[in-house]
């Protein structure tokens, strides 16, 4: 067990730090899921590794890899221990080809890489020194440059030198891995990440829960910041300690060397005048030694006095004749931990300073003396600060302290005098700026930039706890609301036409309830997660789609699906296989998302091409006697009638290569481009081009003839693309001469259809814009430019045989602008007016378009009030054969498709005036009497039996003007716990050392955000029902978070020398959640009384409030309590 306790007593003995700045540690598993959510992300937004090409040609063989492109790489820790810290980092082949070639450059054998085929890097870094970086736009990079390549897996089937090679090329390319954007926002934080290290850590022990099958284990990122803190890593798990607590995810440590440095320091700059300091450490604690600095009074102190005789004069001065204000010496100060690891203590270890006043006096009587002396006076500071610690909702720590410190001198003057002792009077000023004057405010230390290292661009980390026990720690868990959850399958792969069903579990493999199912990109996906691929058609390229599951409670996971044209691919696409070394082949075949086996057949012009088995092993034949090329399709079928070809040249031994091809392949030839060929030879013509395997993919030119000045036979054709290409597919083109006689040479093309099906159309037969949920074709929003009005464009197109085309969304996206009606201008030009094909949440429109012609979406926000516009469509037809370039629904449109929406912005509402908010409360309720209360003199004392306890809410509501709810609500507060109220604790018969008020929880569950004891003005007309009470507030959507909790404890008061002692038992502190601004008060009374606080004191700090309404309008204010106007009802500022 690793227990907070077990911890803490842990790191109060040693650093886990080891000299840098900060530590995070979190949970394994949650964040290698973390990092899948990451990587989804990345192949959503379509990133990948910069296409490149690798060749390595030797005197008989060449290995080429062209227009590879490597997908994001998925980062996955391994569960090892800190010496062999590990990484695994998976990349997949996402397109490419691997090219082998023959000593004449040649090609002998063509590979393609699809996700079909599953090819991949699964790279294994030894995490020596995996170093992070963050560059000065933020950008934050995993850089494994130093780290070695332990293992790589995915290349086991190609030859060794061409693994060797590609070996060579992630050593000399070292990986790296954005993890996304930092920004800096506040310039002043210097808590911000410069550097970081990453390390694992296996769980300690030797349970079973250390063992190498155990899938916990923490992830270590050892972070310098901006403060410079940079140190060593440990070697090994003895010299690191666990440090997430069982039952947490996540720690936070910032160093005690940093905290008890400049982080606590840089407070007093400003304050303290000449102020300097050092760190200070002593058994492996740390403090914070003030060594020199004072805090001057407001004015000189000068004080006169006289006595029998004499009169004179005390000044605050530096010397003789030089007043200045006096001067409390901070020097001797220190800071640091407090026993129990929850608070930060200031006390004076040096108690007594002096400072220098001019004294100057003289004798009443003629002829008496005078003087005019510098004197040294001697101070004692005494006392003690004290700041606990707590968390706010951001995860910063704050501190609310109290300072209790009295100065004071024994300076006196010769005689008795009347008049007051200038040490006396600075003394008392002194005492007031240790107390009262915010000399010891510590500001709240700034988390957010640690807590996101890893995840820049989400906030993850969520901390209930903190405690110093040596470095300061922040206990809590990855976010939850991402890592509760999985859906499966988590990366697949499907093919057009088909169906893939997914599902998800909770982390108890519970099925979660009232499921939501949602997908980003082509298909669709229905209630119960059954996701449909596009038709056969639908899309010309490889898509990646997200599914996302939601839950009711907001827990969110997603997974990766990659939709390829076709269920079934083949490799290799390509070889030659010659007479002379004729051996087997092996073809594959890939199939997905179906359970169809996979037939073999030949297509041959040739009477003898050998034989293929059920496996896909290619026999070729025993002779080849034929002078030219032998060329045969093996043809993959799925009984669906799906089908694959992939090409095999037989080369007969007494077939010379007379004709090489210049260039001897081409790569992503598209749809009607032109690919010009050569090839020279001295002795032979080489007049016969063919084309294999059909004239419709393509045409060739006649063969052209010229000579060169050496007498060269030079040869030229032309290779025309398709003007339609549904698929990539391999051309293979034979050169001969027209009379055969041994001599040959081929060269190779590569189609590749167009990036979207978009490039077929010609013409179009529909284009209308409307809206949705309006037949008027008039729609509403506020312009707050986040409320979005919903249009529907309804395209129906046509390729040039006049066939429909179906076509998705996103490949139209690009071509597709909102105009304006009447100029044709694009409706974003301005800075009034946007739109995208996302959808928001602030989008309350119908969003079921209707049926019909194929429909697509868009979305459209103003920025102010008051507009209207008339909106039009334009698309860009992109095939050069098309009808007319631009089609368009404006008024002047040649296209005859006049359509137009109106739509009108409101004002945008702005919360922050308090004329657009409804709030009230209702009047205090009892929900339970007879309350004990102690009546004590002195040590004696008596019980009686009718203390009270009420209930009241306080809502804030959008005004009834406005028919909204609010939909984001975001409460801030420093949270007020037993700690905060008290100044004072109460002793008296068998008590002993008793808070004054403790009724708040001193844990971590609810806390409350205002506390207060009424002050009576004998004015107001509830001031007999709220008088002799204190009111505690809390936030009733923290309350309905948190579960069950009661209010337990005591407050006491007093009236003259009679203490009330106030016994609250067992009040159930419960509220519903809702969509308004609501907090529920406790009034605590004693009835029939006139008593006001004892111990302890009001706490009434500023409740922020941050709200949204459905349609996007938002507002801040502050809300404000105190102890008499607005004891229940908050000032609302």
């Amino acid at each position: 067990m690793s227990t907070v306790e077990d911890i803490n007593k842990v790191l109060a003995s040693q650093s886990a730090t080891h000299g840098w700045d900060a530590l995070v540690a979190y949970n394994r598993v949650k964040i290698n899921t973390l990092l899948q959510q990451q990587y989804i992300e990345k192949v959503r937004a379509g990133e990948h590794y910069t296409p490149f090409s690798h060749e390595t040609d030797t005197a008989s063989t060449g290995y080429h890899f062209k227009n590879l492109i490597l997908g994001p790489p998925l980062i996955s820790f391994e569960n090892s221990t800190l010496q062999d810290s590990k990484v695994t980092v998976r990349m997949m082949f996402i397109d490419g080809s691997f090219i082998q070639t023959d000593s004449n450059r040649q090609v002998v054998q063509w590979d393609r890489y699809t996700p079909a085929s599953q090819h991949g890097l699964n790279i294994t870094l030894e995490l020596k020194y995996g170093t992070g970086k963050v560059n000065s736009e933020g950008k934050i990079t995993l850089d494994f440059s130093e780290g070695q390549i332990y293992k790589v897996e995915g290349l086991n089937e190609l030859p060794a030198d061409m693994v060797q090679a590609f070996q060579n090329l992630l050593s000399n390319n070292p990986i790296s891995y954005e993890l996304g954007e930092l920004k800096h926002d506040d310039q002043q934080e210097k808590l911000y990440p410069v550097e970081f290290v990453v390390r694992t850590q296996r769980y300690p022990g030797n349970s079973a829960l250390a063992s190498a099958s155990n899938t916990d284990g923490a992830v270590l990122v050892f972070i310098q910041t901006e403060y410079g803190g940079k140190g060593n890593l440990p070697a090994d798990n003895d010299s690191q300690p666990w440090v997430i607590p069982d039952g947490k995810t996540a720690t936070l440590l910032i160093s005690d060397k940093l905290l008890y440095g400049p982080l606590l320091a840089d407070n007093f700059n400003s304050r303290i005048t000449d102020f300097k300091w050092q760190t200070s450490e002593a058994d492996g604690k740390y403090s914070l030694n003030f060594t020199d600095g004072y805090v001057s009074t407001t004015n000189v102190i000068k004080q006169s006095y006289a006595g029998l005789g004499f009169a004179g004069w005390m000044t605050s001065s530096e010397a003789i004749n030089k007043p200045r204000p006096a001067r409390l010496s901070m020097a001797g100060f220190q800071l640091t931990k407090s026993d129990d690891y929850k608070s930060i203590i200031g006390t004076f270890v040096e108690k007594t300073f002096k400072d220098t006043f001019e004294d100057e006096g003289f004798a009443s009587v003629e002829g008496g003396a005078s003087w005019d002396d510098l004197v040294k006076v001697n101070f004692t500071r005494e006392g003690q600060f004290k700041a606990l610690m707590q968390l706010d909702n951001d995860n910063n720590v704050i501190f609310t302290g109290n300072a209790d410190f009295k100065v004071s001198s024994d300076h006196k003057h010769w005689g008795a005098f009347s008049g007051k002792d200038a040490s006396v009077v600075f003394a008392t000023e002194a005492s007031d700026n240790l107390n009262k004057n915010g000399l010891f405010s510590l500001n709240s230390i700034k988390t957010f930039y640690l807590n996101n290292v890893l995840f820049p661009e989400d906030n993850i980390l969520s901390f209930s706890q903190v405690y110093n026990p040596g470095d300061l720690a922040l206990y809590g868990d990855v976010a939850q609301s991402l890592t509760t959850m999985t859906v499966t399958p988590g990366e697949s792969v499907i093919a057009c036409g088909q169906t893939l069903q997914f599902s998800a579990r909770l982390d108890d493999e519970t099925v979660p309830q009232e499921l939501a199912w949602s997908v980003d990109g082509v298909g669709s996906i229905d209630h119960n997660g059954l996701y449909t691929a596009p038709k056969i058609g639908e899309i010309t390229q490889t898509k990646n789609v997200v599914v996302t599951a939601t839950t009711s409670d907001g827990f969110k996971n997603s997974a990766i699906a990659t939709v390829l044209l076709s269920a079934l691919d083949i490799e290799p696409a390509f070889i030659l296989i010659k007479e002379s070394t004729a051996e087997p082949v092996e073809f594959r075949a890939y199939t997905v998302g179906t359970t169809e086996q996979v037939t073999w057949t030949l297509d041959a012009d040739i009477d003898d091409a050998g034989s293929i088995r059920a496996d896909g092993t290619y026999t070729p034949p025993t002779t080849y006697d034929d002078n030219e090329p032998g060329l045969i399709s093996v043809i993959a079928r799925l009984s669906s009638g799906e089908q694959r070809r992939a090409i095999i040249c037989i080369w007969g031994t007494q077939i010379e290569q007379a004709f090489l091809a210049t260039p001897s392949y081409t790569l992503g030839v598209r749809e009607g481009s032109t690919v010009g060929f050569s090839t020279q030879n001295r002795r032979a013509d080489a007049d016969g081009w063919r084309l294999y395997p059909h004239s419709e993919s393509g045409s060739l030119s006649e063969p052209r003839k010229r000579e060169s000045a050496d007498k060269m036979h030079i040869w030229e054709c032309d290779y025309q693309a398709p003007k339609l290409i549904t698929k990539p597919e391999l051309m293979f083109i034979e050169i001969t001469e027209a009379e055969p006689d041994g001599y040959a040479g081929y060269a190779l093309v590569e189609l590749q259809p167009a990036a979207s099906a978009w490039s077929q159309v010609t013409t179009l037969s529909t284009l209308s814009i409307s809206t949705v949920g309006s037949s008027a074709g008039i729609t509403e929003i506020y312009g707050n430019g986040l409320n979005q009005a919903t249009v529907q464009i309804k395209i129906n197109a046509q390729d040039s045989k006049g066939h429909d085309v179906t076509l998705p969304a996103e490949d139209l996206l690009p071509y597709i602008k909102l105009v304006d009606y009447g100029t044709g201008e694009e409706i974003s030009k301005g800075n009034s007016w946007a739109y995208t094909n996302e959808i928001n949440e602030y989008n309350i429109q119908p969003t079921a378009l209707q049926s019909g012609t194929m429909s697509i979406p868009l979305y459209v926000t103003a920025s102010h009030g008051s507009l209207t516009k008339e909106i039009a469509v334009e698309i860009k037809l992109i095939n050069p054969d098309a009808e007319m370039e631009y089609y368009s629904t404006t008024s002047t449109s040649s296209s005859g498709m006049d359509s137009k929406v109106t739509v009108k912005t409101l004002q945008p509402v702005n919360y922050s005036d308090k004329v657009n908010i409804k709030f009230g409360s209702d009047e205090p309720v009892v929900v339970k009497e007879n309350l004990h209360i102690s009546l004590i003199n002195g040590d004696s004392y008596v019980t009686e039996s009718k203390g009270k306890c009420y209930i009241c809410s306080v809502e804030i509501v959008p005004s009834t003007k406005i028919s909204t709810t609010f939909k984001k609500i975001n409460i801030r507060y420093n949270a007020v716990i037993n700690e905060t109220v008290n100044t004072e604790r109460q002793n008296w018969g068998i008590i002993k050392d008793e808070f004054s008020f403790s009724c708040l929880s001193s844990a971590n569950t609810v806390k409350s955000c205002s506390v207060a004891g009424y002050r009576s003005d004998n004015v107001s007309s509830q001031d007999a029902q709220l008088k002799s009470s204190a009111m505690i507030f809390f936030d009733a959507k923290e309350i309905a978070a948190s579960g069950e909790n009661d209010l337990n404890g005591v407050i006491y008061f007093k009236n003259g020398d009679t203490k009330y002692r106030l016994e609250v038992n067992e009040i159930p502190v419960t509220a519903s959640s809702g969509s308004n601004v609501t907090f529920i008060g406790y009034l605590l009374q004693i009835p029939d009384a006139d008593v006001t606080p004892l111990g302890w004191k009001n706490s009434l700090n500023g409740v922020k409030v941050d709200v949204t309404d459905q349609y996007g309008n938002s507002g801040k204010f502050t809300l404000q309590w105190d102890d008499n106007k607005h004891y229940v009802m908050p000032a609302v500022i």
